[in-house]
């Protein structure tokens, strides 16, 4: 899978890098981060203490792709370390 073109929304805590870093990285791969979940959402991106949220909710109800923050980092191709 590519993010070329996709809409991708994060919920809860990534803590692997902050979430303006993983902003520029989707950016940089060709995909546009959004704040707000819509049905026009390609991708969401469940971070850490989240799996109870609303985005993620709308994501089940809508068949939205749904990722951990595992397969988001395998995505872009970025190690496992830290960067906060």
């Amino acid at each position: 899978m590519t993010l070329n073109n996709l809409d991708i929304v994060i919920t809860g805590t990534l803590s692997r890098m902050t979430r303006k870093t993983a902003f520029d990285r989707i950016r940089s791969e060709g995909g546009f981060p959004r704040k707000k979940i819509s049905g026009n959402t390609d991708l969401l991106v469940v971070g850490q203490l989240s799996w109870m949220s609303e985005k993620l909710s709308f994501a089940l109800d809508n068949f939205i792709d749904i990722i951990t923050e595992n397969d988001f980092y395998d995505l872009i191709g970025e190690a496992y370390e830290k960067d906060m």
